[in-house]
């Protein structure tokens, strides 16, 4: 809030440094200048209020920053896992059901075609997930964010820049 009120009270002293430019009245420009006077106190008290709330709440707040950094490590960690496993279930339970299929032999080759298409699908499909989950879990970053999250930090600001 204190922070709005201070852009706002700049821009508006930015507006009313350029009217003087604007209008060539005295009566005018002394009413600026006093304006300005009135806004550079007031926007220096809440800058010595914004310091002060900084300097109390910094550390909790950088704090926060590296819990939450932290926080989106596990959260790629477990999401990678959770595709691990749980995709690879399906795969062996349809294989597993297909081969009670293989057995019957219900066409000359022994396999039937909604087995083989059913193997198909969803090995593609669980290996695609496998893969995009084990490069969550694999993902060095992801480690570095829970073990080090001021290097995380780094990291992301060199990818920005460069």
């Amino acid at each position: 809030m204190r922070v709005k009120m201070f852009v706002g009270l700049m821009l508006l002293g930015f507006m009313l440094a350029m009217a003087p430019h604007v209008f060539a009245d005295d009566a005018t420009t002394d009413k600026v200048n006093k304006t300005l006077d009135f806004l550079g106190e007031k926007g220096s008290q809440y800058l010595t209020g914004l310091e002060e709330l900084t300097k109390e709440y910094a550390p909790q707040v950088v704090d926060a920053g590296f819990m939450v950094i932290k926080l989106h490590g596990y959260q790629n960690l477990v999401f990678g896992g959770f595709l691990v496993v749980f995709l690879w279930i399906p795969i062996v339970w349809v294989w597993k059901i297909t081969a009670t299929d293989v057995k019957e032999e219900t066409d000359p080759y022994g396999i039937p075609d909604g087995a083989i298409a059913a193997r198909v699908v969803v090995s593609i499909i669980g290996i695609s997930g496998m893969l995009i989950g084990g490069g969550k879990l694999l993902n060095l970053w992801n480690w570095v964010a829970i073990i080090e999250p001021k290097l995380w930090i780094a990291h992301r600001v060199f990818e920005k820049l460069l």
